[in-house]
């Protein structure tokens, strides 16, 4: 079941101390214009981010690392410790559709060459890459041990509800699962995935964001 909520309510819920003003996100500056824009609009980083203040996670997983955006983004404000696993380069590029990008696309070879967004931009030691697919990684070492979970990898039906019901083992309660692409076009198997589930979800109206606090 999804409840829709504008932005506000979510920003709402982040609880300052009565010290705290303000609060303050680190984003980094693109490397490069033609960087791929089917990463996280603006609005969707701001209220992924104020999830991950929310939660205040010591072990954040994420599916689909694809060029490392959201992932920086994640490392850049907060110490949390981060796995991030994604297909080989080869098939990577496939289950992206990269293949309908032309060849002189930097993102190609950035993948090719495992090139990542956070590469020379913070210490390596918080994130974790790990290879293979999600629909056949064994999960078991995470059973219960994430606080925060971004689920962004492959957008079919099937992958989508394979990556879920394997979050719901990793998450630890109280703790954050979150989805993207709920709603785009490009992606249709995510709402029906989705939509199907039957627990309390809130989706962030202006995004294709959807959360669930477990």
């Amino acid at each position: 079941m999804i409840t829709h909520i504008r932005p506000k309510i979510l920003f709402s819920q982040l609880k300052l101390s009565n010290e705290q003003k303000l609060v303050t996100v680190r984003l980094p500056s693109r490397r490069d214009d033609s960087i791929d824009d089917r990463s996280a609009s603006t609005l969707e980083t701001m209220c992924l981010l104020t999830l991950q203040k929310i939660v205040r996670p010591k072990v954040t997983f994420e599916f689909g690392t694809c060029l490392g955006a959201t992932t920086l983004n994640l490392a850049l404000n907060s110490d949390t410790e981060i796995f991030t696993l994604d297909l080989p380069p080869l098939k990577a590029m496939q289950t992206y559709e990269l293949k309908e990008w032309d060849n002189s696309d930097p993102n190609i070879s950035a993948l090719l060459n495992n090139e990542r967004e956070y590469h020379g931009l913070i210490d390596l030691k918080q994130i974790t890459e790990l290879v293979g697919d999600s629909r056949e990684f064994d999960f078991s070492p995470y059973y219960s041990a994430c606080d925060f979970i971004w689920i962004d990898g492959g957008h079919s039906y099937e992958v989508v509800e394979s990556d879920t019901r394997n979050a719901l083992k990793m998450i630890r309660p109280g703790g954050v699962i979150a989805w993207h692409d709920y709603g785009e076009p490009l992606y249709p198997g995510v709402a029906q995935c989705l939509d199907h589930l039957s627990f309390e979800m809130f989706h962030v109206l202006g995004t294709s964001l959807v959360y669930k606090i477990c």
